[in-house]
């Protein structure tokens, strides 16, 4: 998952959540879910993008603190 994060821009989680969101806003019109299965979906998706926002800034202050201990900027 650490690797995931680090190849993962906070960018494209965002344009993956909002995918995630225009699929469940097309399974919701023609009736394939109903509004609960969408928001327990979209709900999950949520966490998900946090988790991985999270990880992606540990990731981030982990190569600084590593940068500042090898003398850098």
């Amino acid at each position: 998952m650490r690797d995931i994060a680090r190849a993962t821009s906070p960018v494209e989680v965002d344009r993956a959540g909002n995918k995630a969101m225009d699929r469940f806003d097309a399974l919701l019109l023609i009736g394939e879910i109903d509004l609960a299965q969408a928001g327990d979906w979209a709900m999950q998706a949520c966490h998900k993008a946090t988790d991985m926002l999270l990880l992606i800034r540990e990731a981030d202050k982990g190569a600084a603190e590593a940068g500042d201990a090898q003398g850098g900027d």
